[in-house]
């Protein structure tokens, strides 16, 4: 029985999201694709104890678009979360987790308004498990 684990997963995700032809609207083309960030990384790290689970997870967004013709930009974006966890009995676990540790407050949607993504998020509960 394995007592204590590590993982490092990383990801990179180079999108080249383009309108290639669009006979309805050729002003779009060569344009990229509304949401569709073009540089995407992200990094976790996660400890598995006897009992005990840590995690924590970096994600980037490169600048991105929230509309077709790319007059909305949305910036870049940066959310950095982390979460423990303990094995109780009887295949029950006690979590705490933080979203966006850094509290940056990113732009998610600029149509018909600015709208910012959410502030530091903090959560915990009880987590049942059946097998």
């Amino acid at each position: 029985m394995v007592r204590h684990a590590s993982r490092f997963p990383r990801l990179f995700l180079f999108v080249n999201s383009t309108v290639v032809s669009f006979a309805a609207n050729p002003s779009l083309q060569g344009l990229f694709l509304p949401q569709v960030a073009q540089n995407q990384f992200g990094l976790q790290v996660s400890y598995f104890g006897r009992s005990w689970t840590l995690a924590a997870q970096a994600r980037f967004l490169g600048n991105h678009y929230d509309d077709d013709q790319n007059l909305l930009p949305l910036g870049r974006a940066f959310s950095l979360d982390a979460q423990v966890s303990r094995q109780l009995k009887w295949h029950t676990s006690l979590f705490f987790a933080v979203q966006n540790l850094t509290n940056d407050r990113f732009c998610v949607s600029a149509t018909p308004v600015l709208t910012e993504g959410p502030p530091i998020f903090v959560r915990g509960g009880l987590g049942f498990e059946w097998h």
